[in-house]
């Protein structure tokens, strides 16, 4: 018959590999780290209590982020393909993440407005001229897009 401290000995192990710990200086909201940086940890806490939360600080980042990719400050015809990649998968993550929080928050979602429509589709010729392929990829999508809304009597 296995005794009652082997029957545990696989969950011991198992923390032992995760090295967990448990911050519980707010009792009713305590914070459980695993695998974390146990020297910094009260620094991270420090932080979170006294700048805000990690969704707060990084939507900060994005905002600023925005703004210094915004077409009217960014040439795309000076960016390689790949760094127009990059900002346009930047431009879709930021757009994506205020999707979601607008409809977790029960917003509706933002409309595009005639001026936004000017800016997307200025940047569609100097995308034309910058990143030929690219410019067919989106315009397959946006044309399919279109098609599909067609279809299901949207558009």
């Amino acid at each position: 018959m296995a005794s009652q401290s082997n029957i545990f000995a696989p969950l011991v192990n198992l923390l032992k590999v995760f090295n967990p710990i448990t911050y519980w200086e707010h009792i009713l909201s305590p914070t459980f780290n695993f695998g974390c940086n146990i020297q910094d940890m009260e620094t991270e806490h420090h932080v979170v209590d006294k700048v805000g939360s990690y969704g707060k600080q990084v939507n900060c980042v994005l905002d600023v982020l925005t703004v210094l990719v915004a077409d009217d400050r960014l040439d795309p015809q000076k960016l390689t393909p790949q760094e127009l990649n990059f900002v346009n998968q930047f431009k879709d993550l930021a757009r994506e993440a205020d999707r979601v929080a607008a409809a977790f928050q029960d917003k509706p979602p933002h409309h595009l407005t005639g001026f936004e429509l000017d800016h997307v589709l200025e940047d569609l010729c100097s995308l034309k001229r910058a990143n030929p392929s690219l410019y067919q990829e989106f315009k397959r999508k946006i044309n399919t897009s279109l098609a599909d809304q067609r279809q299901l009597g949207r558009g």
